[in-house]
């Protein structure tokens, strides 16, 4: 009897947690632009999780950010349409040469376009 009201408390408390965040639940029925599965989100991803699993990892920080950076490069490319070896090509140019690399960000107008 005493571990059915402790059960009950526990529930009632993360119910109480969980109502905090009601508003984020479920938006997709709210909002027809937004989609009920994270299925985008998981393909983008998707290449990362197979080159770990392939490659065992990374054996240093410096190995990690590398990896990290270059996957977000290449997502980020392929999701606008740009080169991926284009952009790579021009990011070790500018390396070279001591000047910015290119922005992974497109241009305010281009975004405008998009929307």
């Amino acid at each position: 009897m005493l571990e059915d009201k402790l059960l009950v408390l526990r529930c009632s408390g993360k119910c109480r947690e969980i109502l905090k965040h009601k508003k984020y639940l479920w938006p997709f029925v709210r909002d027809q632009r937004v989609e009920p599965t994270n299925n985008f989100a998981e393909r983008i991803v998707r290449q990362g999780v197979l080159w770990r699993k392939s490659s065992f990892g990374t054996q240093s920080e410096r190995g990690a950010r590398y990896v990290e950076r270059i996957l977000t490069a290449c997502a980020t490319c392929r999701l606008q349409g740009r080169s991926v070896i284009e952009y790579l090509r021009n990011v070790c140019h500018c390396h070279l040469n001591g000047i910015p690399a290119p922005s992974l960000l497109k241009p305010a107008g281009d975004l405008a376009k998009s929307a």
